[in-house]
């Protein structure tokens, strides 16, 4: 406002500083119609409504300040203009928004002088989840969404031989995508996030540049390339099977399976769980990569918890890894699991902790030997490769053509097997996230001697090429891709009769002058699944553990003895599906279970509701 009169004038880029007690001192006037404004507080107890209303009042001093200038660069390319396009089918729609902005974005999206990109990919995931839990009976939530989309644009500048990717990996800038198929809206969301993406690799550019000026990168390295150039590829696929949510059934199955611990009044916050995702991944890149990848997931979890003997808090959860609802177990194989689980929790209840410490050897089985061997394998630096600007800790490349296992053992990556011995498998596939046919057949490790490792396109020193790895992450969080396995066959040479492992461990641990031994036969779950056994009439008792370290990879470098019996285990590292089969037991010497100290906790005043009877 002007004193001399002149029109009023909107402006911007000011605040008010001060305090509002300050600002309440020196109110002049106020006027004598009030105003009724209407909506939430929030404070330390959280968002309440509210109400407030007041005249308009003439307040004789307040301070304000310049607010600080934006520096934000507006975006190089205006907004697409809305087509008119003739697709209806919901593929078709996608691919031409990608390929649009696509087409675009890789002609003119540069800033004066600065560096036009040499690559942009585009990933969009359509999908739409579910989620359904109960407890004791009693249905506490039930949800299914619409189709949603989310995407991830990935830009960078240079070439193929130095680029501004910084992390080797697939680094993407979100998306934001309507929910409905929108070829105008999805090309909005494009065009943000490429903008987005461009101005980042722009810093990451001269910051990488900077590093290596700075530090020199050995020669054999330095000759590296930093991403392996592919041939354009077209490849969509449609569900093999429908992925039908039926929500009046899942809810009828999570209530009934839960109602089965009413029967264990001892245990309390149990619940059981289904959620799941179906997803159609879209890839477009400009080397002319097209691919469409239908997915999804259903994950059933079950958890409780129940009050040791000794006043300590102990929970256990186990759950099940599947890629289609009509997948799910029928409701009477589920209550089953869920009532051996139970059991198991009550047995926990009861078990005592372990008394003394042990260094001997210890028989794994079952999950629990898939646990180690995924642990200490298959992760980025194990035998899936990996690669870093900043020297790497933990891996293995550099025992490269070393032995890392037991002679006795190979290590396989198949991609073409669907199923073993009458399980599916997961980890099959046909073509990567990249367009990569993979080889069948790769042989990881050989009788204990690291041969090969698994890779996408950016090239390792151990892996110079792409062995078709590049693996679709089923998350709308995250559409992109990481480097991953199909289904590791983990095989034994000269295994011994799984009936026999159990004589066999109890005869080490007499050899090593222990007064016992111990089977561990679950890892992944809450609680760990230990038993002591008796060296004189081999009975088993469950114990408790705090204080139990999970195997190394140089523990299984001789191995005491191996199952030849086989196991397979499907489960969704890093949302994506793979398999493993492997051994079913193992026998590891010079593994340390330390004294149990459980921490105990008071006894609740009141009782669980269920134990008042």
């Amino acid at each position: 406002m002007f004193v001399d009169g002149r029109p009023d004038q909107l402006v911007r880029g000011v605040d008010l500083i001060g305090t509002p007690l300050s600002m309440f001192s020196n109110i002049a006037a106020a006027g004598d119609k009030p105003s009724v404004f209407t909506g939430v507080c929030g404070a330390e107890s959280g968002w309440v409504p509210v109400t407030a209303s007041s005249p308009t009042i003439f307040v004789s001093k307040i301070e304000t300040q310049r607010r600080a200038q934006a520096r934000d660069i507006a975006p190089i390319l205006p907004s697409p203009k809305p087509e008119v396009v003739k697709e209806n089918n919901p593929d078709d729609v996608i691919f031409a928004a990608m390929r649009s902005e696509q087409e675009r974005n890789k002609a003119a999206l540069v800033l004066p002088n600065g560096p036009k990109p040499y690559y942009i990919s585009y990933t969009i995931a359509r999908y739409r989840h579910f989620q359904m839990a109960a407890s004791l009976g009693g249905l506490m939530l039930s949800n299914v969404s619409p189709w949603q989309m989310s995407g991830g644009t990935q830009v960078l500048l240079g070439d193929y031989q130095r680029n501004s990717d910084v992390q080797y990996q697939e680094q993407i800038a979100p998306a934001q995508l309507p929910s409905e198929v929108d070829y105008d809206v999805i090309r909005r969301g494009l065009w943000e996030s490429s903008d987005m993406m461009y101005k980042y690799a722009l810093g990451m550019m001269a910051q990488k540049m900077n590093y290596l000026q700075q530090n020199p990168l050995p020669s054999e390295e330095a000759a590296l390339a930093d991403m392996q150039p592919l041939p354009a590829v077209t490849r969509v696929q449609e569900r093999p099977a429908a992925y039908k949510i039926d929500q009046g059934v899942l809810e009828r199955l999570v209530t009934e399976v839960s109602a089965v611990f009413n029967e264990y009044k001892e245990i309390y916050n149990s619940s059981v769980a289904i959620n799941g995702m179906e997803v159609d991944m879209y890839r477009l890149t400009t080397e002319g990569v097209q691919l469409k990848e239908p997915g999804g997931y259903v994950s059933v979890t079950v958890s409780a918890e129940v009050r040791g003997d000794d006043g300590s808090n102990l929970g256990d959860s186990f759950s099940l890894s599947l890629l289609n609802p009509a997948e799910i177990p029928s409701v009477e194989e589920l209550k089953e699991r869920v009532k051996a689980f139970a059991e198991g929790l009550m047995q926990l209840k009861a078990a005592p902790p372990v008394a003394e410490y042990y260094n001997g050897p210890i028989l794994f089985e079952g999950g629990a030997v898939a646990t180690i061997l995924a642990n200490n394998l298959l992760y980025r630096g194990g035998l899936i490769a990996a690669r870093s600007l900043m020297p790497m800790g933990r891996g293995l490349a550099d025992q490269f053509g070393q032995k890392i296992m037991d002679e006795r053992l190979t290590v396989k990556n198949y991609t073409n097997k669907k199923e073993y011995n009458g399980t599916p498998l997961y980890g099959y596939y046909e073509v990567d996230g990249d367009g990569v046919t993979p080889e069948v057949e790769m042989v990881l490790v050989e009788k204990g001697v690291f041969k090969k490792m698994l890779n996408g396109r950016i090239p390792a020193l151990k892996a110079p090429e792409t062995t078709g790895s590049s693996r679709f992450i089923m998350s709308p969080q995250s559409p992109t891709l990481v480097t991953g396995t199909g289904t590791i066959h983990v095989q034994a040479e000269k295994g011994v009769a799984h009936e026999k492992m159990k004589k066999l461990l109890i005869k080490a641990a007499k050899a090593a002058g222990q007064s016992c031994a111990y089977i561990v036969r679950g890892i992944s779950g809450s609680a760990l699944v230990v038993y002591r056994v008796d060296l004189k009439d081999g009975k088993e008792t469950r114990v408790r553990t705090t204080g139990f370290r999970m195997p190394e990879l140089t523990k299984l470098l001789k191995l005491v003895a191996i199952s030849s019996k086989e196991e397979v285990m499907n489960y969704l590292p890093n949302a994506y599906p793979a398999s493993m089969i492997y051994p079913a037991g193992m026998i590891v010497d010079g593994m340390v279970i330390e004294k149990a100290n459980p921490k105990t906790e008071k006894e609740p005043a009141l009782k669980l509701p269920r134990q008042r009877d």
